[in-house]
């Protein structure tokens, strides 16, 4: 008996461990600082954003074969998904790259757009990257932390920006301030 309720204790630890590393347990911290500017390759879409992640892996894909290594995911989501129907949503999701890569892009025909994002003062979480669990993770933690920061601050809901950055580890969820 003893032996069964250590492999049961050891399981539930190693899953409070896991779910700690996915940043389940991480404290949000809102913050407001400037963010970008960036260069971003993408792809429109409109549909549930939790399908976005096809889009993202397959422009990364595309700039790999082409010689163009990127560590940084971009997506700008126009829509609050409580008040537009999902298949109504509107985003633009794929990569930043150097100008220097952008330049590439072009040169090499590949069918995506590029677009210049300008540094703009925002209001900020930042949030362990892992994988697709901590990025679920994320946006229900940062999402209400963020809203009722911009309520309690008279700042009216505008796009996000989501940065995954895969070198340090961490999304960055940014919502321009607008008075």
């Amino acid at each position: 008996m003893r032996k069964i309720i250590s492999i049961i204790v050891f399981i539930i630890l190693l899953v409070l461990a896991f779910l700690a590393y996915m940043g389940l347990f991480s404290e949000v911290t809102v913050t407001e600082r400037e963010v970008g500017p960036y260069t971003f390759t993408y792809e429109e879409f409109i549909g549930d954003y939790a399908k976005t992640g096809p889009v993202f892996k397959e422009i990364d894909k595309a700039l790999r074969e082409n010689g163009i290594d990127t560590t940084k995911g971009l997506g700008i989501y126009y829509d609050d998904p409580q008040v537009v129907l999902k298949e109504d949503l509107t985003s633009k999701v794929g990569s930043i790259v150097t100008e220097e890569q952008a330049f590439q892009i072009d040169g090499r025909g590949l069918k995506y757009k590029i677009m210049t994002v300008d540094k703009f003062d925002a209001v900020v979480v930042e949030f362990p990257l892992r994988n697709m669990i901590s990025m679920i993770i994320g946006v229900k933690k940062a999402y209400p932390a963020l809203s009722e920061y911009m309520e309690e601050n008279g700042y009216k809901s505008a796009p996000t920006y989501e940065v995954y950055d895969y070198d340090e580890g961490k999304i960055i969820y940014a919502f321009p301030k607008i008075k």
